[in-house]
């Protein structure tokens, strides 16, 4: 019994791994951007955001520009601090684009995970290298 569950604990242990980078002349959206944005949109901060992703300030903003000039949109809008400090937020296009980016993602994790299963379903012929080769 126990070694029944220990082979089905390993089954579901191997897996593919996906990372989506979008590129133009440089990489500008990642996982990383993703997570950046992710917590703009939560905390109203680029100071906050990095403090809870431990990326500088400097670099950040570097990536947020770049991102913004190589997709031609405003990602994020900056309000200028005053007697109780300023504010980021995303724009709806920089929300779009994060969730555009998100369903994308999600749907090349599904194929690869759904391809993976067809072929490296372990005790089946699909499995074998040798039986898909022509």
């Amino acid at each position: 019994r126990c070694g029944r569950i220990l082979e089905n604990h390993d089954e579901q242990m191997l897996h593919p791994y996906v990372r989506l980078d979008i590129d133009y002349a440089s990489k500008v959206f990642d996982p990383r951007m993703k997570m950046l944005l992710q917590q703009i949109q939560d905390t109203g901060s680029v100071k906050k955001a990095c403090l809870r992703i431990a990326v500088s300030t400097g670099k950040a903003w570097e990536q947020i520009n770049a991102l913004e000039e190589a997709i031609g949109i405003q990602v994020v809008k900056r309000h200028q601090g005053g007697s109780h400090g300023g504010s980021t937020e995303l724009t709806e296009k920089g929300r779009e684009y994060l969730k555009r980016y998100t369903k994308l993602e999600d749907d090349v994790r599904k194929y690869a995970r759904e391809r993976f299963g067809e072929i490296f379903d372990p005790g089946t012929e699909k499995s074998d290298p040798k039986a898909n080769s022509s």
